[in-house]
């Protein structure tokens, strides 16, 4: 007979998943891995025919990461499993269906932003600049001395024409001009070989100034000055020999001149004779192309996962933006350190955030500006980070303990980020480095784009200057880390103006011959406009087009480039003469649209919460829990994505397998529907039906049954912390249920935790999976429809919910006479079973009636470890489709065949059902694997120290008929109990109630620390047991050896009182050797009753008739002390 076992599990490769398989075989499709570094995955399940799977189970096994403890030293929290509690829900997509969502956008979005109810001009208008120009021409040559200062090598530079125009830097040193033979003085001219044909320059302008660098390569362009201009007019290059006549001469006083060559736009290519030299003495500027980010769009860099751990890094940009609040560039994983996001702040200055801190810079710069921002980390924590704000530094981070681990997660993004803090502005020359710049480095470098020349080259990661368009941004470091631009890309251009930053360095220098001369010139001053266009504004336009039954969105969006409405004219001194209204304008009134969003249908297969991972330990092989997925059936075949998400995926590591068993189900699933999408929502969207409104379902005609499904958390203060009642409803009120959202967590099976695990929540627990709740509506389909609707009664303050509902429609039985054994509770070492494991009684075996007649008899036949088996007939009445835990008598000698330090298993198989051999055989067997409980010597003392909230607190041993064969309570506050207890063999339980739900070692509370701990008869320490044990605390153990005769309790002297409140006679309860006086004590501190007790007494009445309502002390003087007990009088 084939036996599911959750032991041993036939693997079934996806190769050979299509050969025959026969009931009882299992086929195994792997989903993650503890080293995946994806959370989202597409995975190929096998086709099978309803009828052929028995059953679905998903493995979901957890690990802390690399199997370590997370310390609760600052730097160390999120070494294994995460510091905090996330949301970390699995899901399964099936682009085969559709979710579809209500949801509300603006007709018009403008980008950058601004009052959509506006005008604008649909072709560009201008900022026009009063500006004068200069008409030069020489009528006398009364001298003239020419003075080559590169020689003509027969080699070409070249001017590229760009409509945006040009900036030229052509830096001569002084030793070049001295070697040319140039006095001090004056300089009139200057001439330019132009080896191609006719190139007209508009608006050309040439500057001249001495600095003090004679390379390029480490020159601080910002302090390059204005220079003086000695050339602004048009200029035709002729092929040959161009002379440029200066309207004023430069004065030269023997330093290296910076000549700066600006057009406004050239006719064609110009190609210039020049020379090569030994290092970088000419600048010129790129295509000046930028990329444009707008709500949606942003850059993903594929398989880079950015500067890992503790590293340093420096990252840089341009960026223009009015906005604040946005992401410049994030990567790494959503846990307290493991996060690395360079943003805005939300007034605008710097920021560096790691996922639980942030450091902030000094200076604001969102005023629609061009800035070269930067910030570096060099050492272990946020308050190494320094930023720079134009080549200046702006601010080292505060200091702050938080330790940069970043985690290699994430593909870095640039804009975007974890939060969807999407960039809006324009962004340039974007720079990642796996080394900490220096601050003169990134003063002198920013403006230039990095060559090989760069101080740093070797350890540029990534270099974005978006010169090349296309929906693939060109990564210009020597990694190829090009970027995927997701949204629309949309590219700007600077005008020659705003032209001086990503200038390009080259050995090339024009071949230039500088003249002095005598000259009589006639210069005429013109006032001319020069006209700039203005910039422009990216205009989406949503327009509404329904699509239902298909899966395309009701929304289409149309991108259009409009200009302010107006072209501007300043005079010389930039005071606004005049606005001047374009002649195309475009007046936009802005409106919402309500549409259904649709996408490929996310099914949740799980809702968990990770655990609170501070000192949590769960082993190299992590914890596993077997989910029961059989109601997925239609959505688990064919190609399918997994994925994790809600903020908890990488908490810990993750393995997830799932197993398809062969067989014949209790009954086809036909159908499940992700009844709304599921989404996390406020009280107040719920209750208007903005989400989760009724909706209609359609139901396959052949459906027997059919139930919804809900999971639902609850989070935000009010919403994680107060119970409320959630209700579904059916055709519009026919019928409704209802259910308290709220979990008991204090039984957690994974404890301790390093948080708050003990407090009860909506619907969650750290660590555990969320409850399912059922709901038959069979009964209320209508021509194979049902209306649902959703909602939650009286919730209020931040009250979120995480809503998941689906529908599962099922076709009939497939037996009428049949049991399956769901899972054996005890013994097994999984964690769902945790906190009563492991044992030494009756095993427990959950069974369920899969046939349709109901169960009245069971035989089970079950042994340990394959010995001789016992047989046992339970007897009662188990419904269709109805679970029952059956406790297994274990006889005398059950447990003697395990073996303490190997594996253990327990089988159990169902032999009859009603007294006769049910249908399907293949779901009548089970194993699991268990440890063996402790030994403890038959004399044994147990040591317990109570905390400050004694009252809550009581202990009993049990043996393994559930006889009490000792037990204390009324307790006293930190008061340490030894209690020797002998015991004959057996197996016992030690039982610790805990009223309050919070044992006796919490640290959120002031209730102190106790402890409990099992001790040999000479003190020798047995066992510390966990003193964070949250609810009541069971231990079951072995005694193996009998003390003398028989079992003895030498009890440690006790009184207790009952009843207790009491209206009538009070009854007094002592253990151990006592005897001696006693005394009642009123509130007011009188004595209104004594007397003695003697030897060998141990229980005694005392009447209260004539007392008053209140609260008495009965205090005895004893031969082992002073004890006493409070006494309430009703």
């Amino acid at each position: 007979m084939n036996r599911f076992t959750l032991l041993i599990i036939v693997l079934i490769t996806s190769i050979n998943i299509c050969l025959a398989q026969v009931p009882g075989d299992t086929t195994t499709v792997d989903g993650l891995t503890f080293s995946s570094t994806t959370r989202d995955t597409q995975l190929v399940f096998p086709t099978f025919n309803a009828n052929e799977i028995e059953r679905i189970w998903m493995k979901y096994t957890m690990r802390c990461k690399d199997a370590q403890v997370s310390s609760p030293i600052q730097g160390q929290t999120n070494d294994g499993c995460g510091e905090w509690d996330y949301s970390c829900n699995t899901y399964i997509t099936d682009s085969s269906r559709i979710d579809s969502v209500k949801a509300v956008i603006d007709r018009y979005n403008v980008f950058p932003f601004t009052d959509e109810d506006d005008t604008y001009n649909t072709t560009p208008t201008f900022n026009r600049f009063e500006k004068d120009i200069y008409e030069v021409s020489i009528n006398t040559v009364n001298s003239e001395n020419n003075f080559s200062i590169s020689s003509f090598n027969n080699e070409t530079s070249i001017i590229n024409s760009n409509p945006k125009g040009s900036v030229n830097m052509i830096l001569l040193t002084s030793s070049q001009l001295a070697a040319s033979g140039i006095g001090l003085g004056n300089i009139d001219a200057i001439e330019l070989n132009n080896v191609s044909t006719l190139v007209s320059a508009d608006h050309l302008n040439m500057t001249m100034q001495e600095v003090s660098f004679s390379d390029f390569s480490a020159a601080d362009l910002s302090q390059i000055g204005s220079g003086t201009e000695v050339y602004n007019n048009e200029w035709n290059f002729q092929g040959g020999i161009n002379k440029i006549p200066f309207y004023q001469p430069f004065n030269w006083t023997g330093g290296n001149i910076l000549i700066m060559i600006k057009s406004k736009g050239l006719s064609g290519d110009l190609s210039l004779g020049s020379s090569t030299l030994s290092q970088i003495q000419t600048l010129s500027s790129s295509t000046n192309q930028h990329f444009r980010f707008i709500d949606g769009n942003y850059i993903e860099v594929e398989e880079y996962k950015g500067i890992s751990g503790s590293n340093p890094r420096t990252v840089e940009a341009w960026v223009k933006t009015p906005d604040e609040n946005i992401n410049i560039t994030s990567w790494g994983e959503n846990t307290t350190g493991e996060r690395f996001t360079f943003r805005l702040h939300n007034d605008g200055r710097l920021r560096v955030e790691i996922a639980g801190g942030f450091v902030i810079a000094n200076t604001p710069i969102n005023d629609n500006e061009w800035h070269h921002v930067a910030a570096v980390f060099n050492g272990t924590d946020l308050g190494d980070v320094t930023f720079y704000v134009d080549g200046q530094n702006d601010g080292i981070g505060q200091l702050n303990n938080l330790t940069l681990n970043t985690a290699s997660m994430e593909n870095v993004l640039i804009s975007r980020g974890f939060f969807n803090k999407d960039f809006n502005g324009e962004m340039d020359d974007v720079r990642i480095w796996s080394s900490a710049l220096s601050s003169t480095t990134i003063n002198e470098q920013r403006f230039k784009r990095v060559g090989l020349d760069h101080p740093n080259f070797s350890s540029l990661e990534l270099n974005y200057t978006f010169d090349d368009g296309g929906q693939n941004v060109v990564d210009r470091s020597a990694n190829s880390r090009d970027g995927t631009i997701h949204g629309i890309g949309i590219f700007g251009q600077r005008s020659y103006n705003d032209a001086s930053l990503d200038m390009i360095g080259n050995k090339f220098i024009p071949d230039i011959n500088l003249l002095q001369a005598d000259y009589e010139l006639t210069i005429n001053n013109i006032t001319v406009l020069d006209s700039l266009a203005k910039p422009s504004y990216i205009v989406v336009e949503n327009i509404l087009t329904p699509n239902p039954g298909t899966f395309q969105s009701d929304i289409t969006s149309v991108f259009y480039e409009y200009w302010p409405d107006s072209t501007s004219t300043f005079d010389l001194n930039g005071q606004l003469l005049n606005n001047t209204i374009g002649t195309n304008q475009e007046t936009l009134n802005n409106d919402e649209i309500n549409y259904f969003k649709r996408t490929p249908s996310k099914l949740e297969i799980l809702s968990l919460v990770t655990p609170y991972g501070i000192n949590l330990d769960l082993g190299e092989e992590g914890e596993t829990w077997y989910f029961d997925v059989t109601d997925f059936y239609p959505i688990l075949t064919g190609n399918r994505g997994l994925s994790m998400s809600r903020g908890g995926e990488w908490q810990e590591e993750i393995d997830i397998d799932f197993l398809f068993i062969h067989g014949t189900p209790t009954r086809e699933v036909l159908d499940l529907r992700q009844i709304w999408k599921v989404d996390s929502k406020s009280y107040t969207l719920i209750e208007s039906d903005d989400v989760f409104a009724p909706r209609t379902i359609a139901l396959p005609s052949d459906a027997a049954q059919v139930i919804v499904k809900s999971a639902i958390t609850g989070h935000g203060q009010q919403g994680e912390f107060i119970p409320r009642d959630h209700y579904l409803e059916v055709n519009s009120g026919q019928s409704t249920h209802e259910w308290m959202v709220w979990k008991e967590c204090s039984q957690n099976p994974m404890y301790p935790q390093g948080g708050t695990w003990i407090y009860d929540r909506a619907g969650w627990c750290p660590g555990m999976p969320t409850d399912v709740e059922t709901w038959d509506v069979t009964n209320y389909i209508s021509s194979n429809n049902i209306e649902v609707d959703y909602g939650v009664n009286g919730a209020s303050g931040t009250s979120n919910y995480i809503v998941n509902n689906q529908i599962v429609a099922y076709g009939p039985a497939n037996f009428s006479t049949d049991a399956r054994i769901v899972e054996v509770e005890a013994p097994n070492d999984l964690i769902k079973y945790g906190r009563f494991n492991p044992v030494c009684d009756n095993p427990k075996v959950k069974i369920q009636n899969t046939g349709t007649n109901v169960i009245s008899t069971v035989l089970f036949s079950y042994a340990i470890n394959g010995d001789t088996p016992v047989e046992y007939t339970w007897t009662g009445n188990i419904s269709f489709l109805e679970e029952m835990v059956i406790n297994l008598p274990a006889p005398l000698g059950f447990w003697q065949n395990t073996m303490a330090s190997q594996s253990n298993q327990f089988s159990v198989e169902v032999k009859q059902v009603n007294g006769i051999v049910d249908e399907y055989a293949h779901n009548n067997s089970y194993v699991s694997k268990f440890e063996v409980t402790e030994q403890v010597p038959s004399t044994l003392i147990i040591r317990f120290k109570t905390n400050n909230a004694a009252s809550e607190n009581s202990y009993r041993i049990e043996d393994s008929e559930g006889n009490i064969i000792f037990e204390r309570n009324s307790l006293l506050n930190n008061t340490t109990y030894l209690d020797t207890i002998e015991f004959s063999q057996g197996c016992y339980k030690y039982i610790v109630e805990d009223s309050g739900d919070d044992g006796i070692s919490f640290w959120a509370n002031n209730d102190g620390s106790g402890y409990m701990q099992f001790r040999s008869e000479n003190g020798t320490l047995l066992k510390d047991f966990e003193g964070d044990f949250g609810g009541d605390y069971v231990h079951q153990f072995t005694v193996t050896e009998s003390a003398n005769l028989k079992s003895e309790v030498h009890y440690a002297p006790s009184i207790s009182v009952f009843p207790n409140p009491s209206d009538g006679d009070f009854q007094i309860k002592l253990k151990g050797d006592l005897y001696g006086d006693y005394e009642i004590i009123d509130s007011k501190g009188q004595v209104i009753k004594s007397d003695r007790i003697s030897k060998n007494t141990s229980l005694f009445q005392i009447g209260s008739k004539n007392w008053s309502s209140g609260i008495y002390v009965f205090r005895f003087i004893s031969n082992h002390g002073v004890l006493q007990n409070k006494m309430i009088k009703l």
